[in-house]
């Protein structure tokens, strides 16, 4: 809306924030003594963006329903203008329809549920909310369209964070552009004859050629000031434009002479190059035909409420009024228009309205009073006031939400400022509500810790036993982690760092040789199986290094070729096999105690079998038990550290 491209060459003055930062900013400002922030919002760009809205019964209402809701949460007054029936009659290259929408008279119940004001302009929405902001009767404009900065406004809000048909507490974005601060190249007259050239809502062609950067580089030049100031000396705000005039024909043609000499010979060095053929192609009829000087008008007089003196007053005493919302009026609008059930109802109110409705008592108990005007002329009854006045000021205030938070449970910090995490009573919400069957006597809401603290004593004397529960917790020795008894090797290596493991012991393992595992237990034999299916399958395939000098100390030559090919790791474990292994071992274990120990285990002539039983605390790495009987047969040592959890490979 408005004119294309512009809001992108007004990136560079923009300030990427969210809506909460921008009003909370507003509220901590110690010179404003803790305001509202007046927000007018362009009720008609509102109604344009819900029409995409989708799902569920009147989504276009259900959507405005949430962002109504939003803005409960922030210390806020809007104000929603509408557009009037003066507004032109073509936009956009379409007639414009003059009446009154079925979707904005609901949403005009809607806001008379909610306790927010609004405003019907004489012509556009945008004007006349620019016309507010200039005057100083609203701190910022919310709208999208950019004719707003075009008209005068100071504020402008841009966001397009609520065009989406859903209830979330993600932030909303927003893009302000405050023309009282940065580096604005271009003003509003600028931005109008950028509009005649380029292209917008009045006259979507514009010039042949000419495209948004070409023109916002004229109007840098003083081009639209200039023009501007004359057009308006020429033509009233009451006067008929198109009449023609002397004065404004005879400034147009140097005017003219002066814009296409620029575009050939780029004299400011303000143009990316020259450009001769736009120049050829502005006609000595431009802005001399009575439809372009009718835009120009719309442009130069929009139809506003400043010539109407009960008009500003009437807007004051509406923004100084706090919003009084009407829940019992709120959840019939609910019902009737969205088919919500009761149960639905109180569970829908409870997450969107009652912490808005919180938040509001907590804004209306911290707000400051403000300072009333001096008397000019002294009496005994003003002394007499003004004595009261004292007791008054110097009094405590008065507490509305000592009873309604009860307790305070966690705190953040989040961009902006720190945060608590509350309880409060919300039953007397929920009375207000038609009868249920489920009720809700308590709420969660994050509070800002200055609004906490500056919305009473009781309030500061929780927050205050809060920090100290939170130092008391600091302070608090951590809690050992006790390792299970039951716990293996193996497993604690998955469920437990090296930190929190338990000092080394040392390993016996106990190997015996024999040709068939005869006279073996049922439990050995099981044990024997499942060792040799992890082995097969290579269950303990993690890293595994080689000690070299252990190896050489207790099997000396009789290294392995593939341990000395790659000495630093193994990827499969597994039990090998020799040349030697032909030869079978005719004598079984020297211990008869070994054949009915069940943490020996027997396996064929050839193969040797270990298993590990912690017998001593001290931290040793290896001890071999090995069976004299059988001098030939391979040997693997599989050998697992509780530190490093290795495994060590060797044949022999």
């Amino acid at each position: 809306m408005g004119v294309p491209g512009l809001w992108n060459e007004l990136a560079e003055v923009g300030l990427n924030c969210t809506l909460s930062e921008l009003v909370l900013r507003h509220w901590n400002d110690p010179e404003r003594s803790q305001e509202y922030f007046r927000l007018g919002i362009d009720a008609s760009v509102w109604l344009y963006q819900v029409q995409k809205a989708q799902g569920g019964k009147n989504p276009e209402l259900r959507t405005l329903f949430f962002r109504l809701a939003r803005i409960l949460h922030l210390p806020i007054r809007p104000i929603f203008v509408f557009d009037g029936p003066e507004r032109p009659d073509w936009k956009r290259d379409a007639r414009v329809y003059k009446g009154v929408h079925l979707v904005q008279e609901q949403f005009c119940g809607m806001l008379n549920a909610f306790g927010t004001p609004y405003w019907a302009a004489p012509g556009e929405a945008e004007a006349e909310l620019a016309w507010m902001n200039h005057s100083g009767i609203i701190d910022a404009v919310l709208t999208d369209d950019v004719d707003a900065l075009m008209l005068g406004a100071q504020v402008v809000v841009r966001s397009r964070a609520w065009q989406e048909d859903r209830d979330t507490d993600e932030p909303v974005m927003a893009t302000v552009y405050d023309r009282r601060q940065g580096e604005w190249r271009v003003d509003s007259d600028g931005m109008i004859l950028a509009a005649m050239l380029s292209g917008g809502d009045y006259d979507t062609r514009g010039m042949a050629q000419c495209g948004i950067k070409t023109a916002l580089s004229l109007s840098r030049c003083g081009y639209g000031s200039e023009l501007l100031s004359y057009f308006r000396e020429a033509y009233s705000a009451t006067d008929d434009p198109t009449l023609t005039s002397s004065k404004f024909e005879a400034f147009l043609l140097p005017w003219r002479q002066r814009l296409c000499t620029e575009l050939r010979e780029n004299r400011a060095k303000v143009l990316p190059r020259k450009l001769p053929k736009l120049a050829d192609s502005i006609s000595e009829y431009f802005l001399v035909e009575p439809i372009q000087r009718q835009i120009l008008f719309n442009y130069a007089w929009p139809k506003t409420s400043c010539t109407r003196s009960e008009s500003k007053k009437q807007l004051q005493s509406m923004l100084l009024r706090s919003p009084d919302i009407h829940l019992h009026e709120v959840a019939s609008f609910a019902q009737t228009h969205f088919q919500w059930a009761p149960g639905t109802v109180l569970k829908r109110l409870s997450r969107l309205i009652f912490p808005g409705l919180f938040m509001r008592e907590l804004y209306q108990a911290a707000q400051k009073p403000c300072p009333k005007t001096l008397e000019t002329k002294e009496s005994p009854m003003s002394h007499i006031s003004k004595i009261f006045a004292q007791f008054q000021a110097h009094s405590p205030p008065k507490n509305h939400t000592s009873s309604r938070i009860l307790q305070i449970h966690s705190s953040r910090t989040n961009k902006f400022e720190k945060e608590v995490r509350v309880s409060y009573d919300c039953t007397s919400y929920a009375n207000l509500l038609p009868d249920t069957e489920e009720k809700i006597d308590r709420l969660r809401a994050w509070v800002p810790v200055s609004l906490l603290l500056s919305s009473g004593d009781a309030e500061r004397k929780m927050y205050r036993g809060f920090l100290s529960q939170q130092q008391r917790k600091s302070f608090a020795s951590p809690t050992k982690k006790i390792r299970s008894a039951d716990q293996t090797t193996i497993t604690s290596y998955f469920t437990a760092s090296k930190s929190s493991l338990p000092p080394p012991k040392r390993l016996d393992f106990h190997v015996q040789c024999s040709e068939e595992p005869t006279g073996c237990s049922p439990a050995q034999v099981s044990r024997q199986q499942e060792f040799e299916s992890q082995c097969l399958l290579g269950s303990f395939n993690h890293e595994n290094r080689i000690n070299q000098s252990a190896e050489a100390d207790v099997f000396g030559p009789h290294l392995s070729a593939a341990s000395r090919k790659n000495p630093t790791e193994i990827k499969h474990t597994r039990l090998k096999t020799h040349d030697r292994h032909k030869k079978e071992c005719k004598s079984k274990a020297e211990s008869p105690t070994h054949q009915n120990d069940p943490s020996t285990l027997f396996i064929p002539s050839g193969r040797a079998n270990l298993f590990a039983t912690p017998t001593e605390p001290e931290p040793a790495r290896v001890a071999l038990t090995h069976s004299p009987a059988c001098p030939d047969s391979s040997v693997e040592l599989l050998s697992v550290h509780r530190a490093d959890l290795s495994m060590e490979t060797s044949s022999m």
